[in-house]
């Protein structure tokens, strides 16, 4: 059934109804009146935070990369019919061949494969990801969702020519890409990928069908990438004895840490499954070896001594030693402490940032002084009465659009000229109130800096707008954020974070905000007020746009005492 608010065409198309969503827009089924079939019809979202500059760039190379993967022709690989823009809607799309089947992660999700149904699967797809290579195509986000198989029993892979722009999108934005359960080590830590990323993560997917669940599943994503980057699954042999022992081979040599350790390419992979599946030695077995556990791996090679995480139990020791497995387990932590903080510099900046701001903290001056009792004892008891009285009126807003929006809207323009009548500032009340209870003044950032404005691009008219990006990646449960440019309001908006993890009673949220103004050339004043659960806060901050330039603002809140901050970035 089509979606009410879904177009009725997009470019020629017809759109019957929608068939799903993902990160970069909309799949729907759609009908093609020039030649009469059924197609699916994938909308792309060009990512919001970026100038006008940057979205043409985006577009480009979307178009670039999608008519490159238009040209693949092979039974292994779905057909791509037509990419374009409709320039009505804004929108970039790609026609593809309209396929009845069911994914692998379908498939998988009912448990695991014949181990012979497993590799004729498999081989089918190595065969397919050869040809594509051989074109100079890398697939780059080989997963089971991206591989359909039909009801004849013949395998597809799905969404050539879109997994690099879905990166670079998400990339861009601050997201993760992806599920890492089947990404490569070499693209966890952000190294040059090539073939032998693909059959690193056919691998994956080998060992998903064989043994009904992924080779590297933890409970968060850093976990997953820890075990990606650094860890070996769990042996074939082990999961399941009765699999002949070649079968484990090649799919440990597919999934080996360090590219040169794997296949060269799918042709290869799929010699050697057609052998183990005739009862034949693997024709090119012969003088491979598995690589030593943590060592010669991409791992290794990056960070040196990293100790390779396992998870073995150790030895009994003697009990005049008990002091040792302690050791062993901080030691332990240690390391995957390293490895998560080396795989996100943002939270290793947060924590440093936090540990700043919690020892210049009151109560932490004050249990230094050794008055901790006098000043628990002097914090007056927050009551109703202290909440603000009322939330500020919320100005009408021009049709501002967040980044996880399907479109992008028309951006905010501030009127260049004074109006007639003065607009009403905005209220004061709330933020002095906070200040009052908190102790805390607005943001440090609204005092002056130096105005580092970027320069005009050359051939820009004078007169050509400016565009203010602004970015709010927070914590909060819920809240709403409101900014005004010289006093006009130009953005009110409720924002949401997701829960990413709980820790006993604590849980932690992250939300991001993205928005973007269009501003008329010469000196503006923002000001930005958020408000969550009973705080308020509020900033100010001036800066110089000149003609056909981006500024990016970032506005953060302290994660322990809930400063505002303002940047540009």
């Amino acid at each position: 059934m089509k979606d009410p608010g879904s177009p009725s065409h997009i470019g020629r198309y017809e759109i019957r109804k929608e068939l799903g969503r993902g990160t970069m827009g909309v799949v729907y089924e759609a009908h093609d009146p020039a030649l009469g079939r059924t197609v699916a019809l994938k909308t792309i979202q060009v990512p919001l935070a970026a100038s006008a500059a940057e979205r043409g760039e985006y577009e480009r190379r979307f178009l670039a990369e999608a008519r490159i993967a238009a040209r693949l022709s092979h039974s292994g690989i779905v057909v791509v019919h037509d990419v374009s823009r409709d320039a009505e809607h804004d929108i970039l799309y790609i026609a593809l061949e309209h396929l009845h089947g069911r994914t692998l992660a379908e498939v998988a999700a009912e448990g695991a494969l014949d181990w012979r149904e497993a590799l004729r699967i498999v081989a089918r797809v190595a065969e397919a990801l050869h040809y594509a290579h051989t074109q100079g195509v890398v697939h780059r986000d080989i997963k089971p969702a991206n591989i359909m198989v039909l009801a004849s029993g013949d395998p597809k892979i799905m969404d050539f020519g879109i997994a690099k722009l879905e990166a670079v999108q998400l990339t861009s934005t601050g997201q993760f890409f992806g599920t890492p359960l089947f990404m490569s080590p070499e693209q966890a830590l952000g190294k040059t990928v090539d073939a032998r990323t693909d059959l690193f993560s056919l691998g994956s997917v080998a060992y998903l069908l064989l043994t009904g669940r992924p080779p590297f599943e933890a409970d968060s994503v850093p976990g997953i990438l820890a075990r990606v980057t650094y860890q070996q699954p769990r042996p074939l042999g082990e999961v399941a004895p009765a699999m002949p022992a070649d079968v484990a081979y090649v799919v440990t040599r597919a999934m080996a840490k360090d590219p040169a350790a794997r296949y060269g390419d799918g042709r290869a992979m799929a010699d050697d499954i057609e052998d183990v599946l005739a009862g034949r030695e693997p024709r090119h077995g012969k003088g491979w070896t598995p690589p030593a556990m943590g060592t010669g791996t991409v791992a290794s090679a990056g960070l040196g001594d990293l100790p390779e995480l396992r998870l073995e139990r150790e030895e009994a020791r003697r009990p005049a030693r008990r002091r040792r497995p302690l050791m062993r387990l901080v030691l332990l932590l240690a390391a995957v402490a390293a490895v998560y903080f080396y795989l996100h510099p943002a939270d290793r900046r947060f924590w440093r940032v936090a540990f700043a701001e919690a020892r210049q903290s009151a109560l932490v001056q004050e249990v230094r002084a050794g008055r901790l009792w006098t000043f628990v004892l002097d914090q007056p008891a927050a009551s109703p009465a202290e909440a603000p009285a009322s939330t500020p009126s919320r100005a009408p807003v021009a049709a501002p659009t967040a980044a996880a929006s399907a479109a992008p809207a028309a951006p905010v323009t501030p009127s260049p000229t004074a109006p007639t009548e003065a607009p009403p500032s905005p209220p004061e009340a709330p933020v002095a109130e906070s200040a009052r209870r908190t102790g805390e003044m607005p943001s440090p950032a609204a005092a002056p800096a130096p105005d580092d404005a970027p320069t005009s691009p050359p051939g820009v008219a004078a007169t050509a707008p400016g565009t203010l990006a602004i970015e709010f990646e927070h914590h909060l449960r819920h809240g709403t954020i409101e900014v005004w440019v010289d006093g006009a309001p130009a953005l009110d908006e409720d924002f949401d974070g997701r829960v990413t993890r709980k820790i006993l009673a604590l849980t932690l949220h992250k939300g991001l905000v993205q928005q973007q103004l269009t501003l008329p050339p010469g000196r503006h004043e923002v000001r930005v007020q958020v408000s969550w659960d009973d705080n308020v806060k509020a900033g100010r901050i001036a800066g110089t746009f000149r003609p056909g330039t981006t500024r990016r603002l970032e506005v953060q809140i302290g994660r322990l005492r809930g400063n505002l901050s303002l940047a540009w970035k």
